[in-house]
């Protein structure tokens, strides 16, 4: 590979030369704390053909060589959602996958990352460019929960850093109202979110704005019932989407006899 060239080619270059069918990539001070998070992640990919990404936690590595805190550990006792449900998830909290960690399908890795965009010459712009292309194209992730590696940051005793980039602050708040744009044409029905797997193919269902308005009461409802209590209540959300207009049909047509025979 060249000298000289800023991260953004080097990942080019790499993702072009990999032989693969997944990527994964870390920079240089960063390492994996999980010994079997490669084959988790292809193991993953490999059963799930529906998924295209898999993500797991990061842990701050201090200036001292001591571990700071572990970036979302809230993950581990309320998770975010999974699959064709995480749109809603990410519509609403408009998370980032963690750079060191997530194994992403070449073919998703180069449909979503913007490496022929000359507008975009900054590896942290390009991060949150690929998040939010990833999400609105209907590809799906799947997260694990494990602390899968570990980055170095100039950091407090919280692991906490503030950029001196002032580009990042303007790129951050740019990603936000791309998702709020987004997410205001899905509620108005002026554009159509679809799912795809792995391959690229179209599911037949998509966003459902139902499903997004009360995402967080089902949430709620989610994490509170027993298990047994959940599956009813999801068979009869399945039966009322399946059934409710041939439902209301039955009951019009039941009124309206009634009304003729009075």
């Amino acid at each position: 590979m060249e000298k000289n060239i800023n991260y953004l080619q080097a990942l080019k270059e790499a993702v072009t030369m990999a032989r693969g069918e997944s990527i994964l990539y870390l920079r240089i001070g960063s390492g994996y704390l999980n010994h079997d998070w490669l084959n988790t992640c292809v193991e993953v990919l490999e059963n799930n053909p529906d998924v295209s990404l898999v993500w797991g936690l990061s842990q701050y590595l201090l200036e001292d060589g001591t571990f700071g805190r572990i970036a979302d550990a809230h993950f581990f006792e309320n998770s975010p959602s999974q699959g064709k449900e995480f749109i809603y998830y990410w519509l609403k909290k408009k998370i980032l996958f963690p750079e060191g960690n997530f194994c992403v399908r070449k073919k998703v890795l180069e449909e979503c990352f913007p490496f022929h965009n000359s507008n975009v010459n900054d590896e942290r712009e390009a991060r949150l460019v690929f998040n939010y292309r990833f999400n609105i194209s209907g590809y799906l992730p799947y997260f694990i929960p494990i602390v899968a590696n570990y980055f170095r940051i100039q950091s407090d005793v919280n692991g906490q850093r503030q950029s001196s980039d002032p580009n990042v602050q303007k790129w951050m708040e740019a990603y936000y109202e791309d998702i709020e744009q987004y997410k205001r044409k899905l509620i108005i029905r002026k554009t159509a979110h679809h799912y795809r797997n792995g391959s690229g193919e179209l599911f037949s269902d998509g966003f459902s704005r139902s499903i997004f308005l009360f995402f967080d009461i089902g949430k709620y409802v989610k994490a509170k019932l027993p298990h047994v209590w959940l599956l009813v209540f999801k068979k009869v959300l399945s039966y009322w989407k399946t059934c409710r207009w041939g439902v209301f049909k039955v009951g019009t047509i039941k009124v309206w006899h009634r009304l003729i025979k009075s």
